[in-house]
């Protein structure tokens, strides 16, 4: 099964089971799409949103450039600001925008930093 198609099938669990939800989040290949389906499941879980959201970083660490490092981080800061866990949230941005700054080419910059500020906006509402 291709990354994309564990990420989606982790993501569809996390409303209706979100304990399966997050085992087959942590078995995605890829640690771009693993940190989506784990974000997924941080925004849905009854468990510790903060601690699968960690996860979540923590894969995006895992992948292969400073965009996907940082541009994957607006799943994780998103689901924190909907689980109103606004603190956490703030602190992963700040630590998205630094790597993010380091982006190339430019365009990659830009699109990295405009994700990141979709999330941010979903921390101020």
């Amino acid at each position: 099964m291709s990354a994309t198609l564990q990420r989606d099938h982790a993501s569809t669990l996390a409303k209706s089971n979100p304990k399966k939800a997050l085992a087959q989040a942590r078995n995605v290949n890829e640690p771009w799409f693993r940190a989506q389906a784990l974000s997924w499941v941080a925004r849905f879980t009854d468990g510790d949103p903060i601690a699968i959201a960690s996860e979540a970083a923590n894969a995006a660490r895992e992948c292969e450039d400073d965009y996907k490092k940082s541009a994957v981080r607006a799943w994780e800061i998103a689901a924190l600001a909907e689980r109103d866990y606004t603190t956490e949230a703030r602190k992963s941005l700040r630590e998205a925008i630094a790597r993010g700054q380091s982006v190339k080419p430019i365009a990659s910059r830009s699109e990295a930093l405009f994700l990141l500020l979709q999330a941010a906006f979903i921390i101020i509402q």
